[in-house]
């Protein structure tokens, strides 16, 4: 798991994602996050969002298929299982840029049967209150305190 953006139930689907690409599931429906995210290579991720963006594949193997999901030492993993061996073929599974994109492809046996491309914008600087920046407010605060019972001292003498 990562903490950031894209985080909680993103890093779900795109974990279960990248698990059925490997599967040779068929892909319905991704959408790559806005934003660049951090768990899993630009391009191998899956967003979701209430009631608009959902990730979406169909079981074509032929038999009923389980995803098992277990999380360790902060890594959520998910495999692929089916009653009988299947052979889902040899695999491969790329991602590259392309200037401003990232293009994923599967190819099974050399034939390409999946690409996607992404486009992400780099997320925007946050800014934190440091204990620096408070402890630089208490400080003009004291020297407008004393500065103010420095007038009033003048005032009080003349």
């Amino acid at each position: 798991f990562g903490d950031g953006l894209g985080g909680g139930v993103c890093q779900v689907s795109s974990t279960v994602f990248e698990a059925v690409l490997r599967a040779n599931v068929k892909i319905v429906a991704r959408t790559y996050h806005s934003l660049e995210i951090t768990y899993v290579p630009l391009g191998g991720d899956a967003t979701v969002q209430w009631n608009s963006k959902d990730f979406q594949f169909k079981n074509d193997l032929g038999v009923p298929i389980r995803l098992n999901m277990y999380c360790s030492d902060g890594k959520l993993t998910c495999e692929v299982y089916a009653k009988k061996k299947i052979d889902v073929g040899e695999v491969d599974i790329n991602i590259f840029r392309d200037g401003d994109s990232y293009v994923l492809t599967r190819t099974v046996n050399g034939v390409e049967n999946y690409r996607t491309v992404s486009h992400y914008s780099k997320p925007k600087p946050t800014t934190t209150t440091t204990k620096a920046t408070t402890t630089e407010k208490k400080d003009k605060k004291d020297k407008k305190n004393k500065k103010e019972e420095t007038t009033k001292k003048k005032k009080k003498g003349n």
